[in-house]
């Protein structure tokens, strides 16, 4: 049987944008899976398990078989071969965003920033690791620990429209940490005539009266 080389989807920032009143949220992106009945991926499934009795240190088939688990609704075993990808491939950010979005869904913070600042070790010029750090912090209610993630996703991102994004949550978290002259500073610095800027600026005059920190 031929062995899969390829990951079934990625996720990225701009795929995982979701602008809601001082709300942060990533999701697991699926790619042709997420389409899938539950009986076409209980196939794959048994495809994945198929090749990896041949090829058991393959690490994206741990990466498929955790994927398709997180669709089934086994968060459990997702999280078991996401974490097996990144043991076989520590620099591999899809499985790590992966697992750290997963264990978001679930609940368990503290676990997703763990994981997050681990790879930063082997992969630390990737932004959108940076910036799903920065979310989860957001998540706790660690808003300068947040900014700060947000900072460093910023300065190793070569993507205007992706830039726009992290300013933008790196405001919303100091509005929310009610730092409002740093917030002013960042609002400045989107694009007036975009959609961010809007929003932004919006929630700024919604906070109007509340004592500056």
């Amino acid at each position: 049987m031929q062995k899969v080389t390829t990951k079934t989807g990625k996720i990225s920032i701009r795929t995982n944008l979701v602008l809601v009143l001082l709300t942060f949220c990533m999701t697991f992106c699926t790619g042709f899976l997420s389409a899938q009945t539950p009986m076409q991926l209980q196939q794959d499934l048994l495809y994945f398990e198929e090749q990896l009795r041949s090829y058991p240190n393959d690490p994206d088939l741990h990466y498929n078989m955790g994927k398709v688990y997180f669709l089934l609704g086994k968060t459990d075993l997702a999280i078991r071969y996401l974490e097996k990808t990144i043991l076989l491939a520590p620099t591999d950010h899809e499985a790590v965003l992966a697992l750290a979005s997963t264990m978001r869904k679930i609940g368990h913070l503290a676990n997703a920033r763990d994981v997050l600042v681990k790879s930063l070790g082997p992969i630390k010029n990737n932004p959108d690791i940076w910036y799903e750090l920065g979310v989860v912090h957001s998540d706790l209610a660690n808003y300068r620990p947040a900014v700060e993630a947000f900072a460093n996703a910023l300065q190793f991102s070569n993507d205007d429209e992706q830039k726009q994004i992290i300013i933008y949550y790196t405001g919303l978290a100091q509005l929310t940490d009610r730092n409002f002259k740093d917030f002013s500073e960042t609002l400045a610095k989107l694009k007036h005539d975009s959609e961010y800027y809007k929003a932004l600026q919006s929630l700024g005059a919604m906070s109007d009266g509340i004592p500056d920190r």
